[in-house]
């Protein structure tokens, strides 16, 4: 939650309430505004997110690193249960694989098309950005493919490669983070694989 959203502590009570018991264990963090470095976005907000995750549950409960996969979602985003059956099934087929593997996810952007509140010019863009989205997904030639929006990632190649930047250098922080990603495994002599 972001420390500057009026209320955001009872949200992520609601939240917390509603959903606890779809999950084994929901928790949330507050994201204060003004970190020194930082700028505001999506970026800085999983960036803290991110770190207070891997110390929640793997420096201080001690859950295997290796079974963690941190997800970056819009609020409207809506997963198949098939994608998260995908990621496991691949987590277990080849682990050492799955370490440096970020998780495209096909992306759709159609959730808010038909709403009036939705200016046309952004509603038009979106749907534009979703087949370009799909066409890079799509190409078969290619092991390195960018991931829009929506992607998951191993807490340990997360943790590995520091997170996300949370300064301005870290917006558009989809490619961003597939660029961190791709070179990092560049320098080290393996690939970048997607789903």
């Amino acid at each position: 939650m972001e420390g500057g959203e009026a209320e955001c502590e009872e949200k992520a009570t609601t939240l917390e309430s509603e959903y606890g018991d779809k999950f084994a264990t929901v928790v949330h963090s507050v994201h204060p505004r003004g970190l020194p470095g930082e700028t505001a976005g999506k970026h800085s907000n999983e960036r803290f997110a991110g770190q207070f995750a891997y110390e929640h549950f793997v420096q201080d409960r001690a859950f295997d690193i290796d079974s963690i996969i941190v997800c970056s979602m819009d609020s409207d985003t809506l997963h198949t249960e098939r994608y998260f059956m995908k990621i496991e099934a691949e987590m277990q087929k080849n682990p050492s694989h799955v370490y440096n593997t970020i998780f495209a996810s096909p992306f759709y952007n159609y959730q808010n098309m038909y709403d009036p509140q939705v200016p046309g010019f952004n509603a038009n863009f979106d749907q534009l950005w979703a087949m370009l989205s799909l066409g890079i997904l799509a190409r078969s030639n290619s092991e390195f493919k960018f991931p829009a929006s929506s992607y998951c990632v191993p807490m340990r190649f997360l943790r590995d490669l520091d997170f996300w930047d949370g300064g301005p250098e870290g917006i558009a922080e989809d490619e961003h983070m597939a660029l961190k990603a791709f070179f990092r495994n560049q320098w080290k002599g393996g690939n970048s694989h997607h789903l």
